[in-house]
């Protein structure tokens, strides 16, 4: 298992990593746009770069979970743990915050989870801005409320971005970008954490809002 323990060097890009995804995977037939040009990476284990990672193709079947209650999250789900991971500022935090996501493709979805056995989608977001020492609260529809609201063509790497699915009352699932039109998030129960496009026709029907954690 694979934590961040050290403090973060500033080689590479959120580029590079995004390629690193796109080379050891089928990428979608949908040439949608040239990589970011962001530049700050951390020190990554070797397994992360390694990992089978998948750009999704659109599909009306990978439906995320509905978080059903506020009530269905205790303390005893959330992971608490600060690294003591350096603090960056700025800019700086978003790209930190979207490396981390990333690094975390591929670990598998838990209702209610919000550690490295499996997360759910605000607990995903919980875990890393946790992981910095920021503070947010636990359930996508908290997470929104509390964020200072961002316009779409303003997003930059870190920022969340929340949708309305089916059947849902308001936000109901979250995700955090990570640049190119891209985000990562924890969509349901039997499917790992994933990278998407914001042009997936499922997303793009359900987008809600963008915020930010300053």
């Amino acid at each position: 298992m694979f934590v961040y323990t050290k403090k973060i060097s500033t080689h590479g890009s959120i580029a590079l990593f995004l390629s690193l995804f796109a080379a050891c995977s089928t990428p979608p037939n949908r040439g949608d746009g040239a990589t970011s040009s962001r530049a700050v990476t951390p020190s990554l284990n070797s397994t992360v770069m390694e990992s089978q990672a998948t750009i999704h193709q659109p599909s009306n079947e990978a439906k995320p979970t509905e978080v059903a209650n506020d009530s269905d999250f205790t303390n005893d789900n959330l992971s608490g743990n600060n690294l003591g991971v350096a603090m960056l500022d700025g800019a700086r935090v978003g790209e930190e915050i979207a490396l981390r996501a990333l690094a975390l493709v591929g670990k598998p979805y838990r209702y209610g989870g919000a550690d490295l056995d499996g997360f759910d989608c605000s607990g995903l977001v919980y875990f890393i801005y946790h992981q910095l020492g920021m503070e947010v609260p636990r359930t996508a529809k908290q997470q929104q409320q509390a964020a200072v609201h961002v316009a779409r063509k303003a997003l930059v790497p870190g920022d969340l971005v929340f949708f309305k699915i089916k059947r849902s009352k308001g936000v109901s699932h979250v995700g955090v970008y990570v640049g190119d039109n891209r985000f990562v998030h924890a969509p349901q129960s039997g499917k790992p954490i994933e990278l998407r496009t914001l042009d997936d026709h499922y997303f793009a029907s359900r987008w809600v809002a963008a915020g930010r954690f300053d």
